[in-house]
């Protein structure tokens, strides 16, 4: 909305849309905050947008990218082999903490077990390999997101106990997705495309279900007791759009609320996507980019 001017069609449509998410919010069991921001046409939807949130698996998200900054700077080869044991198993979700034998596994293969499986070994593995939790939280200050915290690997409960959990706000998820997405400064266009295929990567997660033939979505979503959370962006043709989607103190209900709340988002996107010039909804072929 333009100050000192009427609202426009798209306006009210706009605040139609933050109306029914305000609403869904107050319906949630818990605590709950998104950001939308729309990655063309400047507009955004910030709801609890700089409250603190616990990420869990969504901390992944800067680990992939610090990652591939290194292997962009020739530090690191996605090619090069890791072997994993006993001793790096840990628990939680993933499959590599059920191999009875060593393995030995790619790089690539390591950060799409990371993305795909949220794999808990393969994503402490992920987290030496870009420097360490101090060159993740490096990168991101490097970005300006200093809420955004990688403070302990995952599965430590001692770290856990002291209060040392991984965290950021709705806003600063949404704004690592957008800049990563359409920023040449933070990954070049081959790493970025190699984070876009593997943050891509089929999963059962609120955004990733809604990906259509026309629309790639780029996500990971995190689940710990009381937490629940996605972060992504996707890949409209005209309209793409960064979202992240935080909630805490909830119970196992918070992760359909969440899900509820993207559709929502998403079923609102699609019409703008298609849409003209006064709301008017046109054939794709007839639109301009």
């Amino acid at each position: 909305m333009v100050e000192g001017l009427p609202p426009t069609g798209e306006d009210l449509y706009w605040a139609q849309l933050e109306a029914g998410l305000r609403a869904d919010i107050a319906r949630c069991d818990g605590a709950a905050g998104l950001c939308l921001l729309d990655a063309r046409g400047g507009r955004s939807i910030e709801i609890n947008a700089d409250v603190e949130f616990g990420t869990a698996s969504s901390i992944k998200i800067p680990v992939l990218l610090t990652l591939l900054r290194r292997v962009e700077r020739g530090e690191l080869s996605l090619d090069a082999r890791q072997t994993l044991g006993a001793a790096e198993q840990v628990g939680g979700s993933g499959v590599l903490q059920t191999f009875a034998d060593r393995v030995e596994l790619s790089v690539r293969d390591l950060a799409r077990l990371m993305i795909r499986y949220s794999d808990n070994t393969a994503t402490n593995a992920c987290i030496d390999l870009a420097g360490g939790i101090a060159a993740v939280n490096h990168f991101l200050d490097g970005l300006g997101l200093q809420r955004t915290r990688l403070r302990r690997k995952m599965i430590d409960w001692e770290a856990a106990a002291r209060g040392d959990e991984n965290v950021s706000t709705p806003r600063q998820m949404a704004t690592l997705m957008k800049r990563f997405a359409l920023d040449g400064e933070v990954l070049g266009a081959t790493a970025r495309q190699v984070a876009i295929d593997v943050l891509c990567l089929p999963k059962d997660s609120a955004f990733s279900v809604l990906a259509r033939p026309d629309m790639a979505v780029a996500d990971k979503p995190g689940g710990l007791e009381g937490v629940k959370c996605d972060a992504g962006y996707f890949f409209q043709a005209r309209r793409p759009y960064a979202l992240a989607i935080m909630t805490s103190y909830g119970d196992e209900d918070a992760n359909e609320w969440l899900r509820a709340a993207a559709r929502r988002i998403a079923a609102a996107r699609a019409v703008l996507d298609l849409t003209a010039a006064g709301g008017r909804r046109l054939p794709p072929e007839q639109l301009l980019p």
